[in-house]
C-alpha cells in the first residue's frame, strides 16, 4: 500500500467534481477519488477521511455539513477540520445573551446546541 501525494489528489478530487457537479458523500468521493488512484498506481491507498481533509484544502471546493443529534458532548475542536468552533448567540425573551450554537470560520460547518454531529458531507466545485 502506498500512500498517494497530496497534489495528485487534489488534481483528481478536481477532476472528478467537474465532471459530477455534485458528490453527496464523503464515501463516494473516497470510493471515486480511491479508484482513479488505482488506475494511476494499482498500489495507491486512500482513506474517504483524508479525501475529505485534502478537497477542505482547495479552495474552489465546496462542502457542505449536514447535521443531525447527537447525544455526546459539544465538540470542541470542528468535527470536519479540526480547527477552533466560534460560539453564536443570540439574545432570549429575558433579553440576555445565549448560546444558540456553534460554527467554523474554516470551513463552514456549524452546528446548534442539539443537532452537530455531522451526518453527511457535500462536495461541489464553484469555480472554473
Amino acid at each position: 500500500m502506498k500512500i498517494p501525494d497530496k497534489e495528485l489528489v487534489k488534481r483528481i478530487i478536481k477532476q472528478k467534481l467537474k465532471e459530477c457537479g455534485v458528490i453527496r458523500s464523503q464515501e463516494k468521493l473516497g470510493k471515486i477519488v480511491g479508484n482513479e488512484l488505482k488506475e494511476v498506481d494499482s498500489s495507491f491507498s486512500i482513506t474517504p477521511e483524508r479525501t475529505r481533509r485534502i478537497a477542505l484544502e482547495i479552495p474552489d471546493i465546496e462542502i457542505k455539513v449536514k447535521t443531525r443529534k447527537s447525544d455526546v458532548e459539544r465538540p470542541e475542536k470542528c468535527p470536519v477540520c479540526d480547527d477552533e468552533l466560534k460560539a453564536l448567540y443570540a439574545k432570549n425573551l429575558d433579553n440576555k445573551k445565549t448560546e444558540v450554537g456553534f460554527r467554523c470560520e474554516k470551513c463552514s460547518y456549524h452546528g446548534d446546541i442539539e443537532e452537530f454531529m455531522p451526518m453527511r458531507y457535500e462536495f461541489k466545485k464553484t469555480k472554473g
